[in-house]
């Protein structure tokens, strides 16, 4: 198995700052205001809520629940619109921390933040990724890009060859939207395309936090995928955090640290691996940003102190707010996780094309809070609307125990599409 190139040049490690946090890049630990952007931003939305955040929200879907979180919310069709969505939002919240909440193709072509879209852009980097994978015991799936269709045809033919199985991943992609078995048939944006060696055993989502020198484990939650079309890997929930092997802990720990001493990155990121019992590691990809399964790892934490008030659960929206100007040992006291409990999240996608009652749904979901406290309905649809196979109905969410059953409460959520 072939592995990409070394990033050139990169023979010695960059000089440690540890002691010189650099500044913060906006006020907004102080006055306490986020922009929120993503295709959904609920999950994130309630992280900054309780943190105590007020929050400006842009997201494509503006759920119900997702604007009765944000004091300010604009819902947008494309990221074609973000740009103009975010300058408004800087104009009226020029103090306010950007904060990504999901994968919004590229970033804004705004003048907000650019030292920190630097930073996300270098962790963005596939040779990045089999360089950290290298020195931290883990290992990278072979990875090459796709330039042209005449390149393509030929990958086609060695695979052809050597029976490797091969996927099509798009950088512009979330959630599963941009990876597909590899075909010499379809159509693709060459740079914007790359191909990487399928390798078996179980996805899931590892979370971090960094400060520019160090990097914290917080969890790591088992990926739940769905197929629609010729999309085989949706994303359709997590369950965790999941316990692991000490020895699987500590080469994701040093991955995380490795990735971040090359790149100096500050916030909360997300590392995609495949697990296969106490084989290394295999990591997929890196993504600077919140990542859907950070809601679970956020409710399993251990309480934070409060001065005299009673402890808090932490907003991991703050961490990451926090962590662009200061030091994770000056006042991170956690992780120290809770992984006796396992919560699961599960998006319910509708199964046919149809009609969707708003006011339906969230009669359903008021009848399920009020019967069982442990699950909570989420992402509700703010308005009736037309819905089409494949598209998201709502979020459930909740402490995973023997007698959870939310295959059936899924089954009646697709039920209402009529």
């Amino acid at each position: 198995m072939q592995a990409p190139d070394a990033i050139p040049g990169d023979t010695e490690p960059p000089p440690d700052h540890r002691d010189s946090p650099a500044p913060s890049t906006d006020s907004a630990a102080v006055v306490g205001k986020v922009i929120l952007m993503g295709a959904s931003v609920r999950s994130a939305a309630a992280s900054a809520r309780r943190g105590g955040l007020r929050i400006w929200g842009i997201d494509r879907f503006g759920d119900a629940d997702t604007r009765d979180l944000c004091e300010e919310f604009q819902q947008i069709s494309g990221p074609d619109q973000i740009a103009a969505a975010l300058r408004r939002a800087k104009a009226r919240w020029p103090d306010a921390a950007v904060v990504a909440a999901g994968d919004l193709i590229t970033p804004p072509d705004v003048e907000v933040d650019q030292g920190r879209w630097c930073e996300a852009k270098t962790i963005r980097c596939r040779d990045l990724w089999a360089q950290a994978a290298g020195v931290s015991d883990c290992r990278f799936p072979a990875t090459r890009p796709i330039v042209d269709e005449a390149s393509t045809a030929h990958q086609h033919r060695r695979q052809s060859v050597d029976h490797d199985r091969w996927l099509e991943k798009s950088m512009t992609g979330t959630g599963g939207l941009g990876v597909r078995w590899s075909d010499p048939n379809r159509k693709f944006q060459p740079g914007m395309t790359f191909q990487q060696q399928w390798v078996a055993g179980r996805t899931h989502g590892v979370t971090y936090i960094a400060d520019g020198a160090e990097a914290r484990m917080l969890g790591v939650c088992r990926t739940i995928t769905t197929r629609f079309g010729d999309l085989p890997f949706i994303y359709a929930g997590s369950l965790g955090p999941v316990s692991l092997q000490q020895s699987t802990q500590d080469r994701l720990q040093r991955l995380g640290q490795s990735l971040v001493e090359r790149t100096r990155y500050r916030g909360l990121f997300n590392a995609d691996v495949v697990l296969s019992g106490d084989q290394p590691p295999w990591l997929l990809e890196v993504n600077p940003r919140w990542s859907a399964s950070m809601e679970l790892v956020e409710h399993t934490l251990a309480p934070e102190p409060s001065g005299s008030s009673p402890a808090t659960q932490p907003s991991l929206i703050r961490w990451h707010v926090r962590a662009q100007s200061e030091r994770l040992h000056t006042w991170v006291r956690v992780p120290n996780p809770n992984h006796s409990i396992h919560r699961f999240k599960r998006i319910v996608y509708s199964l046919r094309a149809g009609r969707l009652c708003s006011q339906a749904i969230q009669r359903w979901c008021r009848q399920l809070h009020a019967e069982d406290q442990s699950i909570r309905c989420t992402d509700i649809p703010a308005q009736t609307d037309d819905i089409a196979i494949g598209q998201p109905i709502v979020t459930l969410t909740g402490i995973l125990t023997p007698q959870t059953n939310y295959r059936d409460l899924i089954r009646q959520v697709q039920s209402l599409v009529s």
